[in-house]
């Protein structure tokens, strides 16, 4: 396992960072086009955002665990290229704003020297791999997963067949049956389990699959209660593949892995991975524990137990709501609440030098958009405390109702509806200020989206609000729908909120008031409020709010969205200018760059890869070669049998040597050597076809 902050450049990192050079100076010369450039930029991290002529850059931070000096080097960039702020997602990765496209090269190169990439976070891929935040000292966890989802990051990262996907791909890990890691929403989630075998404990991980948000969310079905460690990345390996080959690729709000497994059914799916694992790298993969070790701090602070408090009340708050004990003694993890996941250059900078005062050099970003600092004395609670307070990074209720969690909205999100910066910070100013008692409630979380497509994980939430319109009279007014009852119920399974009902944006605290003034007066059994919403129904829920909703007692201010002194009105999303695409030139292009592939990592011996590249410089030829004879494409396997029915139609080639037969013989063998040389051999036959 490469070590995380690593400081020596690959050569691979170097020879990208220089194609994305080249590309973007292509795209200026109008070389290529927009749609084309698009699609390369965005494998590598780079996203628009809602402002014309600046980009989104996502940084990939593995199960979000950073160093101090990552983050620094990360202030540092956001202060020379972007707008100084650093924003914490709900996958654990940073995002940084307003980077001019051609500077992100120069970032991406800085952030190399750190042991940090950009690869792989945005575009059709497999997406920054999520774990519990408190992997590694949590009292309850079965056992630390942190060196599983380092493993399986470096594994897919840069892997052939993670990078042209039909969609993304998202994987958890969890640290115990609670399941922090949400493994009921995610294409692949991994519970940790011990199982008995042979009167031996071994280690292996509950595997659920096909879950999701977004518009239309499902539930993760069980792909096995218990597969070994050693299998971990073969399976994932034969999902990835068996996605690529049978995923839709046209319809994009149909290209998940949960609409694969509706349409071909689970058992199926399940049948066809099998199928796929004699066709990967390994058929075992070791992965060592001892390779991650914890980072136990060699603190240069002393003890200041006897320090002053300025704020008693805050600090013993802040011990009960932001302070939990780590399995190893003497030792506290410290949560720090952040306002949508936001922190200034200069506070990240600041942590960072007080991390290695006093915890480990070991942060973990949480899904809740927060910060987890590690292995913190009894003795040093003070002056970390007073340290962080001084900061802004002392607010108690971190991971509780006061802290929501927000996407960044119409801040700078294309899609987005509705403001979420400024809602969010108001329905935290309700909590802290008007229900004091929920401060610091685990049971009862709110998010919040700036449209329906759940990063907010509105979805899952115990009161959720996504950003939508609500119209009056012909006249359209930033509007919320309100969720109710979501959550996580353990051991891979969950429970999505309801749709409650649709009010003006601008009433979204008055519903919040409504909402948690019946719940703290009438619920006497001192039930979670999921408990006391399933007991109530959606139906009381929607009489209660329905005031709200009155268009008669619509006022001026409820047309204009939080933040804006502008009366509201969707954005417009710009579309690509239309571009004559030689879709058939693209497709024999993209296989000659394969081919290409296959040879070099056939010389180096990578015989897995060159044979990978080799079947998907084929299916691009299929491709092509369709597009010609009028044929649509789409899922590969739909290409891989209509480019069969078009050969044997036009009698070019015989059903005993048909093409679907010899391409799919990729996963009737290992990968080894002999079987390279006849599968290369059999398959580019089929380019020598004269059309």
């Amino acid at each position: 396992m490469t070590i995380l902050n690593s400081t020596n450049p690959s050569q691979s990192v170097k020879n990208d960072i220089k194609e994305l050079e080249s590309k973007i100076q292509l795209f200026k010369n109008g070389s290529i086009d927009q749609e084309s450039f698009k699609g390369f930029h965005s494998i590598r991290g780079i996203h628009g955002q809602r402002q014309k002529g600046v980009q989104m850059v996502r940084i990939k931070i593995p199960y979000g665990r950073i160093t101090g000096q990552q983050l620094t080097k990360i202030a540092e960039l956001v202060d020379q290229f972007a707008n100084g702020m650093l924003h914490i997602t709900t996958r654990q990765d940073i995002q940084i704003y307003s980077v001019k496209i051609k500077d992100t090269p120069a970032i991406w190169s800085e952030l190399d020297k750190v042991g940090l990439t950009i690869r792989e976070t945005c575009g059709h891929t497999v997406r920054n791999i999520t774990a519990s935040p408190f992997s590694g000292i949590d009292p309850k966890e079965i056992f630390d997963v942190s060196p599983y989802a380092q493993a399986l990051y470096e594994y897919i990262l840069w892997n052939p067949f993670g990078q042209k996907l039909g969609r993304k791909l998202k994987f958890s890990f969890s640290s115990n049956e609670e399941d922090e890691g949400l493994s009921f929403i995610q294409d692949l989630g991994f519970i940790p389990k011990i199982k008995i075998i042979s009167g031996e404990e071994k280690r292996g991980f509950k595997v659920m699959i096909g879950g999701g948000l977004g518009v239309s969310p499902k539930l993760a079905d069980v792909a096995t209660e218990f597969i070994p460690e050693d299998e971990l990345i073969p399976f994932t390996e034969a999902v990835i593949r068996v996605f690529d080959r049978y995923g839709e690729r046209n319809n994009r709000a149909k290209s998940r892995l949960k609409f694969l497994i509706k349409e071909l059914g689970l058992s199926l799916v399940i049948q066809l991975i099998n199928e796929e694992k004699i066709a990967v790298k390994h058929e075992k993969f070791v992965i060592s524990r001892e390779s991650y070790n914890q980072i136990v701090p060699n603190l240069k602070a002393g003890n200041t137990k006897d320090i002053e408090i300025l704020n008693e009340d805050k600090y013993l708050l802040w011990l009960q709501t932001n302070v939990s004990k780590q399995k190893q003694e003497g030792f506290n993890a410290i949560q720090i609440k952040l306002t949508m996941g936001n922190i200034d250059s200069d506070t990240a900078r600041k942590l960072a030098g007080i991390v290695k005062l006093y915890a480990a050099d070991d942060i973990r970003l949480s899904i809740t958009q927060g910060l987890i600092l590690k292995f913190v004395t009894n003795e040093n609670l003070k002056g970390i405390f007073n340290l962080l307070n001084e900061i802004g990074l002392a607010e108690p209720g971190a991971d509780s109702t006061a802290d929501v969690t927000s996407c960044p909205g119409t801040d700078t999100c294309v899609r987005a509806i509705t403001n979420t910066s400024k809602l969010s910070g108001e329905i935290e100013r309700v909590i802290i200020d008007e229900f004091p008692e929920l401060i610091g409630d685990k049971n009862l979380r709110i998010k919040l989206s700036g449209c329906p497509n759940s990063c907010g994980q509105q979805s899952i939430a115990s009161i959720g609000f996504h950003g939508t319109i609500f119209s009056v009279d012909g006249r359209q007014a930033p509007g919320s729908q309100i969720m109710l009852g979501g959550g996580i119920t353990g051991d891979g399974n969950g429970v999505f909120s309801e749709k409650v009902i649709k009010i003006p944006a601008k009433r979204v605290p008055d519903a919040l008031r409504i909402i948690l003034s019946d719940f703290t007066k009438n619920n006497l059994d001192d039930k979670t409020f999921n408990e006391y919403y399933n007991e109530k129904t959606k139906t009381f829920y929607f009489e209660l709010l329905t005031p709200l909703t009155i268009k008669t007692n619509l006022i001026e201010s409820d047309f204009y969205d939080w933040g804006n002194d502008k009366k509201f009105e969707t954005n417009k999303i710009a579309t690509a200018p239309v571009v004559d695409i030689n879709w058939a030139e693209r497709f024999t292009n993209e296989a000659k760059n394969r081919f290409e592939e296959s040879d070099i990592a056939y010389e180096n011996e990578e015989y897995a890869d060159a044979i990978f590249h080799n079947y998907a410089a084929l299916i691009s030829i299929a491709k092509s070669i369709l597009i010609k004879n009028k044929i649509a494409v789409n899922t590969e396997i739909e290409v891989i049998n209509d480019f069969d029915n078009l050969i044997t139609s036009k009698k070019i080639t015989s059903k005993e040597n048909s093409f679907k037969d010899t391409i799919l013989l990729i996963n009737k063998q290992r990968p080894a050597k002999a079987f390279a040389n006849k599968y290369i051999s059999k398959t580019r036959k089929f380019i020598e076809i004269d059309f």
